[in-house]
């Protein structure tokens, strides 16, 4: 009984929300990377703004190229002098995808170039074919804000970023708040340079993510030090 218990409690620990890492611009390129992760509800997706002015910005499977009315949007980060800026949320419902793509349309519409990304595609709703519509401008040729309700489970965050700012650069992000209960629970647009500090080891997921897990500060050692404790 008490080995089952030990048991349960070290899943718990090591099983804990985990951090996705995704890349805005990688190589200068107009790509995320990875173009697609699965998440669980309480995970964190990191977007890293590495290169020129993007944006992560949430629209729908039916419109890749619009930006959802009362969606999340980091808003256009620029980088410059190689400095990367950082926009994470967490997720609290992950029972259904979510699409993102980004708005800058200067000198060229990124998302028509297959710019886009996405949160737990299906089957049905795979990645290859929102990427797919995209590029085949299903969305028409300006970004704009179409109706929330062909996305379940989010509000409007306080202060989202509005498409009328597009091709404006950032140099900080906004700190925007979505309420419990909807798909995102946080949303930090905070533009964070890269400090250089090393960071966990990661772990390659499945999809091509790269995430650590959230109480991965604890370690093993840790673990097992609560482990024994709570036996003896």
């Amino acid at each position: 009984m008490i080995a089952a218990i030990s048991f349960a409690l070290a899943s718990a620990l090591v099983t804990s929300a985990a951090d996705f890492n995704v890349t805005v611009g990688a190589n200068n390129q107009l790509v995320f990377d990875p173009t697609s992760v699965t998440v669980q509800n309480g995970d964190t997706v990191h977007f890293e703004f590495v290169s020129k002015n993007h944006s992560a910005t949430q629209s729908t499977f039916a419109n890749p190229c619009a930006r959802l009315d009362g969606g999340v949007d980091s808003g256009f980060l620029n980088v410059a002098d190689n400095v990367p800026s950082v926009w994470s949320f967490t997720v609290n419902d992950a029972s259904s995808p979510f699409w993102f793509h980004c708005a800058q349309t200067s000198p060229a519409n990124h998302c028509q170039t297959g710019m886009v990304f996405a949160i737990n595609p299906t089957a049905d709703k795979s990645f290859d074919a929102f990427q797919a519509a995209a590029k085949s401008n299903a969305s028409g040729t300006t970004p704009g804000d179409i109706s929330a309700e062909s996305s379940p489970g989010t509000t409007p965050p306080a202060n989202a970023t509005d498409g009328a700012n597009a091709g404006t650069p950032s140099s900080s992000g906004s700190d925007t708040s979505v309420p419990s209960g909807t798909g995102f629970s946080t949303s930090n647009a905070t533009t964070t340079p890269s400090s250089g500090a090393s960071s966990p080891d990661p772990t390659q997921n499945p999809n091509g993510a790269i995430f650590t897990r959230g109480s991965s500060s604890i370690g093993v050692a840790t673990i097992t030090s609560l482990i024994v404790a709570f036996v003896f």
